[in-house]
């Protein structure tokens, strides 16, 4: 299983949403199930229920193909935005 502070495919290492790095251009990893259940403390099926918008609040992700990815920097602005509404 890869560890949260194994480094990303840009380089960049897959770190908490507050300390993240942005790959080059501005763009940040696709990360899969296994590594968003990781960063959340989550079961892997709880993220698929929730990316497939059969739970809410619903997870952004990426279909591609039967593949699911997360882009890092949408899911940290989800967390960004569930955080937001918790203190209002």
């Amino acid at each position: 299983m890869m560890s949260l502070k194994q480094a990303g495919s840009c380089g960049s290492a897959f770190i908490h949403a507050r300390e993240r790095t942005a790959c080059p251009m501005n763009r940040f990893r696709l990360l899969t199930v296994p590594e968003v259940a990781e960063w959340l403390n989550v079961s892997p099926g709880w993220v698929r229920d929730h990316a497939g918008g059969r739970r809410r609040p619903r997870l952004p992700s990426i279909r591609l193909g039967k593949s699911l990815r997360f882009d890092e920097g949408a899911v940290s602005r989800w967390l960004d935005e569930l955080q937001g509404q918790k203190a209002a």
